[in-house]
């Protein structure tokens, strides 16, 4: 499975488009919702025109939450990069745009959000050039905009039409069957131990699994797994798979 990722400046509207796309919004933290700004990782998922489910990772925008950015667009196929266009380019777009440079991002779209508060079509041409000139010497120098509206619903359908595009030619990393599992959250549950959640990098986990916490080489054994909130067997590489396993 392919996942994709959010980046931009704070408050460009980045959770809020997850949400429209995959009927779940990313932001779980009291904290994140009565600030309403994203402080760690998100997960959604949603299938796209041809049928195809693919995850995404929302990260934060604000600079004091730059390493949960990091880790979150580490593991990526394709980037998304949100730009409100109340605003257009910002500090932290054209910090996280270094980032994806930085690492190499395969490949991306670029999403021009809050369409419906341009005065009209002439604004947002200009907001286009100024992007296309912050972009011209990055990974993102070729990658379609697309405008959307989250709030009046316009534009989801061409987004995801342009994700399927961005991703029909581009393979699935090979799996080298060494599982991975950068973790986000870490809690435990009655009866059942202790729960983390990440995204899977390679290979797979199987209930049963024996594994290894770095660095403290604490061990443990996997006794459920879940994916997309689903019980699973076996869980793949994917956004969130949780496992549950004893302290």
């Amino acid at each position: 499975m392919r996942v994709i990722g959010t980046a931009g400046h704070v408050d460009h509207g980045k959770s809020t488009l997850i949400a429209a796309l995959t009927g779940t919004h990313p932001d779980r933290l009291k904290e994140e919702q009565a600030r309403e700004m994203t402080i760690e990782l998100g997960f959604g998922w949603m299938n796209l025109p041809n049928g195809e489910e693919v995850g995404i990772v929302d990260v934060p925008g604000h600079r004091d939450f730059i390493e949960n950015m990091l880790s979150g667009i580490g593991g990526i196929d394709a980037a998304l990069l949100v730009i409100a266009a109340d605003e257009g380019v910002m500090p932290q777009t054209k910090e996280h745009l270094l980032i994806l440079d930085l690492l190499q991002i395969p490949a991306g779209l670029i999403v021009l959000t809050k369409t419906d508060l341009a005065s009209d079509s002439g604004w947002l041409d200009l907001l286009e050039t100024d992007i296309r000139s912050a972009v011209s010497e990055t990974v993102l120098k070729d990658a379609p905009i697309v405008r959307v509206s989250a709030k009046n619903k316009t534009g989801l359908k061409e987004l995801l039409s342009a994700i399927e595009i961005l991703l029909k030619d581009k393979p699935s990393r090979p799996d080298l069957n060494r599982p991975r599992l950068p973790i986000d959250r870490v809690f435990s549950m009655s009866g059942f131990g202790t729960v983390v959640t990440g995204t899977l990098s390679d290979g797979h986990l199987s209930i049963g699994d024996e594994v290894e916490i770095l660095p403290s080489g604490q061990k443990g054994r996997i006794r459920g797994l879940q994916t997309h909130k689903k019980k699973e067997e076996s869980a793949v590489r994917a956004p969130a798979p949780r496992s549950i396993s004893p302290v």
